[in-house]
């Protein structure tokens, strides 16, 4: 799958929700979806990735990129919040999908 024009190779996953595909993450507006990836795989991980914070309370809203194990969206095994930078953003999703096809069952 190419991501802002650079391979990256999703181990067998299956994409959900591809909003990233259309999205100019260094180029924000307050209309981005929060939901921006998942993939899903056989084990039992999804590799998440959204775009969290509010422009209204100050905060910097900053992509974030989980791995999620079963469905326990309260625990992640993976977590990593980057810049608003695409090469941050596609080396922390390789980092994830790493995590999720690695991960024991």
């Amino acid at each position: 799958m190419k991501i802002y024009g650079i391979d990256v190779d999703l181990k067998g996953g299956k994409v959900f929700s591809p909003t990233i595909l259309v999205t100019d993450i260094e180029n924000p507006d307050e209309d981005i979806d929060e939901d921006l990836l998942q993939i899903a795989y056989n084990n039992g991980y999804i590799v998440d990735v959204g775009y969290y914070g509010s422009f209204g309370n100050g905060k910097i809203k900053k992509p974030r990129v989980y791995v999620i194990k079963d469905a326990d969206w309260e625990n992640p095994v993976y977590t990593r919040e980057t810049e608003l930078n695409k090469q941050q953003l596609i080396e922390a999703i390789k980092q994830a999908i790493e995590v999720a096809v690695t991960a024991p069952d």
